[in-house]
C-alpha cells in the first residue's frame, strides 16, 4: 500500500516539476507526423449499422498563432484544428475550415484535457 501511495504522489507532483508536459505526451501526444485513423459507424434504433465513417488527422509542425505555440492537426477533409498546451491543459485554440481565409479563434480556449490544479 505504501508503494501505491508513493506512485500516486509522484504522478501528481511530476507535472509541477516539468511544467505539465508529462500529461500531454502520455495522453495526447502532438509529435509532428503523428497520424490517427478512425473507423466509426452509426446504428439505427434496431441496432443495424446504417453508415460507416473513416476519418483521419495528422499532426503538422508547430507554429505560432497570436504569439502562442500551437500544433495544427489536419483532418482528412482539409480542416485544421490548432491545439494549444499551457499550464491549464490541452485545448482547441482555433479552427480553420478549407473555405476559411484564416483561423477562427476560440475565446476562451476550449480545453478538452485539464491538468490538476496546483
Amino acid at each position: 500500500m505504501k508503494h501505491k501511495c508513493l506512485i500516486l504522489i509522484l504522478c501528481l507532483m511530476l507535472p509541477s516539476l516539468d511544467g505539465g508536459d508529462c500529461f500531454a505526451e502520455q495522453y495526447y501526444p502532438l509529435n509532428e507526423g503523428r497520424r490517427w485513423e478512425y473507423q466509426t459507424f452509426q446504428k439505427d434504433l434496431g441496432g443495424a449499422v446504417t453508415e460507416r465513417f473513416n476519418w483521419s488527422r495528422t499532426a503538422l509542425a508547430p507554429k505560432i498563432l497570436l504569439d502562442r505555440k500551437v500544433v495544427p492537426l489536419q483532418y482528412g477533409s482539409g480542416t485544421l484544428k490548432f491545439i494549444i498546451e499551457d499550464d491549464v491543459g490541452i485545448g482547441l485554440y482555433a479552427r480553420q475550415d478549407i473555405t476559411d481565409t484564416g483561423p477562427k479563434f476560440f475565446q476562451p480556449t476550449d480545453y478538452f484535457l485539464k491538468y490538476p490544479r496546483r
